[in-house]
């Protein structure tokens, strides 16, 4: 099977779509963009100048992977597809990833999360909805971030741990690996 883009996706010319790459209607990929084999870039997602995107990841409803994201084998970023017809859910913005952003392979980030600019993203980690991430955030392998929790910047999440709901880990904080941090 050859990649198949929808006709009001707005696709950079120059781009050239690995196999069984989908690209849905309303995406837009810009210029410079590399995108492996079995990717779906869902309805208005954007991915701007410069990603890069392995195989067998889907960015999700309305996400948006700015100048420079790379995003690692199998991970899924921003919103899952929903049932037809449910528009509250169609209507609610998806993930935001950070210029220079590094997410390492089977992430997933859900939708409403919104990470800085060049933070690092490890292997099997996990965003929850609504999750903000500042700048220059370090977040290692294995790290669960649940539901609200906030990373302020310059802060390192060690492996293994957890940040629960609403919890907050402060600019520059290093939390130990496999730490559980609530809200206090």
């Amino acid at each position: 099977m050859t990649a198949y883009i929808h006709p009001t996706a707005l696709v950079n010319p120059r781009f050239r779509p690995a196999p069984f790459t989908i690209v849905d209607e309303g995406a837009a990929i810009f210029a410079n963009v590399t995108i492996g084999s079995f990717v779906r870039i869902r309805a208005g997602a954007r991915v701007h100048e410069g990603c890069a995107i392995g195989d067998h990841v889907t960015v999700g409803v309305a996400a948006e992977l700015h100048d420079g994201v790379v995003v690692s084998d199998f991970t899924f970023v921003g919103k899952p597809p929903v049932a037809s017809g449910d528009t509250e859910a169609e209507s609610s913005s998806g993930a935001s990833v950070g210029a220079g952003t590094q997410v390492g392979s089977h992430v997933v980030i859900e939708s409403k999360a919104v990470i800085g600019e060049r933070c690092v993203v490890g292997d099997g980690a996990g965003i929850a909805t609504g999750c903000v991430l500042g700048d220059d955030v370090s977040i290692e392998r294995g790290v669960m971030l649940e539901p609200g929790a906030t990373v302020g910047s310059g802060a390192r999440v060690g492996a293994g741990s957890v940040i629960g709901f609403g919890a907050r880990v402060g600019e520059g904080e290093i939390v130990a690996p496999n730490t559980v941090h609530t809200a206090s």
